[in-house]
């Protein structure tokens, strides 16, 4: 796991209790904790939020509306929709046996409300930095490789510039995986603009059609991510990227001051990611028909691509073997050749390659024959394929 760069922005919490002045009054324990705090009635009510929003805590009660217990009717509507909400669960009227339900419901901790006064602070506090440890190790363990090798990276430099240079880069690969992903689900009209905004990729270009596809993309996480990064301002990470690569030598202080404006892009992106985290790479295998649906065996390119893991479903057709699949909670969209994945020499061992721009061999986009060009994530540079044109980019949504 790496260590979590420096955040500067305010936690947001979400109480959910039906007594509406007894949580205000909870409330007002945390403002050492320059924490924002929101609240919903009942569980229902708490339910329609963490639906459509991400909250770094919730507080939750544990006897309220629905039902007697609705603090673990909601806990278990979080599991059964996959939502990943870190919880404190108040429990002022449960016992040993709704609190210990809870807790393997995936409750991070609990409180006795007539105890809150004194523990209540102190717990939200310890909260918050499992919150955060949990999103930095979901970021290299549990995102599509095309993104937890560049945090994996970013994890490996100690001095503050290098680090700030290795964040600004995971803030590009975001835009540019959603970018791609975002092409792809869109089918031809998608990959047609990708080919236009190709001509001059930076991470202007990923940001700007990121928000051209939004209102095309169907419901899915990857249209959750591309609302995020639609809405996030990164015009001053923009700046930054921008200062760094055109030859600007920061100084440490510099870079300290400024690595803050990274981690809470960085962070927020994180909570979204693992609050809904619907969002898989695979490669199918073998293929095996039956009942009118083709069975498959798929590879999982997840975290630094080395350890494997495989998933089996089924599907109303034959899918390319060994092309990149993004695998979403309700659709299977073939990424080739937008993201590819060769084997490695040693088992399990993946090098994954996203597309970056082309190199044009015509005078106009509409137009263009030439090459791809790859970001080669396995050693860090670029590569140019030996095969692959810029038409193909087309022709897998024909």
């Amino acid at each position: 796991m790496i260590e979590a760069i420096p955040v500067g922005r305010r936690p947001r919490l979400l109480f959910i209790d039906d007594q509406r002045e007894v949580v205000r009054t909870l409330a007002k324990l945390l403002n050492s904790l320059n924490v924002e705090c929101r609240f919903a009635d009942d569980g229902e009510a708490g339910l329609r939020r963490l639906q459509s929003e991400v909250f770094d805590v919730i507080i939750v009660d544990l006897r309220m509306p629905p039902e007697e217990w609705g603090g673990l009717w909601l806990l278990e509507k979080l599991v059964e929709n996959r939502i990943t909400a870190n919880a404190i669960v108040l429990s002022g009227e449960a016992g040993q046996v709704e609190t210990i339900k809870a807790m393997r419901l995936g409750a991070l901790d609990f409180v006795v409300k007539d105890n809150a006064q004194v523990e209540l602070c102190d717990r939200v506090q310890e909260a918050l930095t499992d919150a955060s440890r949990l999103r930095w190790q979901f970021a290299t363990t549990e995102l599509p490789a095309a993104l937890s090798i560049p945090f994996s990276r970013m994890g490996l430099r100690t001095d503050e510039i290098h680090k700030l240079r290795a964040a600004i880069s995971c803030v590009e690969a975001v835009y540019r995986f959603a970018a791609l992903a975002a092409s792809a689900a869109c089918g031809r009209s998608g990959r047609d603009l990708l080919v236009e905004f190709l001509g001059s990729p930076s991470m202007g270009t990923w940001q700007h059609l990121c928000r051209r596809l939004l209102d095309d993309l169907p419901d899915s996480a990857i249209r959750r991510w591309v609302e995020f990064l639609s809405r996030s301002t990164a015009d001053e990470i923009t700046t930054l990227r921008n200062d760094l690569h055109h030859g600007a030598d920061p100084s440490r202080r510099w870079a300290q001051e400024r690595l803050p404006i990274v981690g809470d892009w960085l962070d927020q992106f994180l909570a979204l990611a693992r609050h809904w985290p619907h969002v898989s790479l695979i490669v199918p295998g073998a293929l095996e028909y039956s009942g009118g649906r083709f069975l498959v065996d798929a590879a999982t390119i997840s975290g630094n691509a080395s350890t494997v893991g495989s998933v089996r479903f089924s599907h109303d057709r034959p899918l390319d073997t060994g092309h990149v699949h993004l695998l979403t909670e309700n659709s299977l969209v073939d990424m080739w050749p937008l993201i590819t994945a060769e084997q490695g020499e040693m088992p399990g061992r993946w090098s994954v390659f996203v597309l970056d721009s082309y190199q044009s061999s015509g005078s106009r986009a509409a137009a263009a024959t030439g090459k791809l060009r790859y970001l080669d994530l396995e050693r860090g540079e670029r590569a140019i394929s030996s095969a692959n044109v810029v038409e193909d980019i087309r022709r897998t949504a024909d």
